[in-house]
C-alpha cells in the first residue's frame, strides 16, 4: 500500500492552482512575522487585501 502524506496533497494542489494562473506563496513568508507579511497576526485566516483585489480583478465596476 502506497503512503499518502498531507505534503503529498498540498502539493499536488499547489501545482493544480498554479496550472490554473494562481500565485502561490510559501506560507511562513507571508505570515505576519516573515519576508513578505501579508497578515497581522496567525488570526488573520483571509488575507483581505488579496481578496479585495481579486473580487476588483473579477467584478469590475
Amino acid at each position: 500500500m502506497a503512503y499518502l502524506a498531507e505534503s503529498h496533497i498540498e502539493q499536488a494542489a499547489l501545482e493544480i492552482l498554479s496550472s490554473m494562473g494562481y500565485e502561490t506563496l510559501f506560507g511562513p513568508d507571508i505570515a505576519f512575522d516573515g519576508k513578505m507579511p501579508e497578515r497581522k497576526s496567525y488570526r488573520d485566516v483571509v488575507l483581505t487585501d488579496r481578496l479585495e483585489r481579486m473580487i476588483d480583478r473579477l467584478n469590475p465596476t
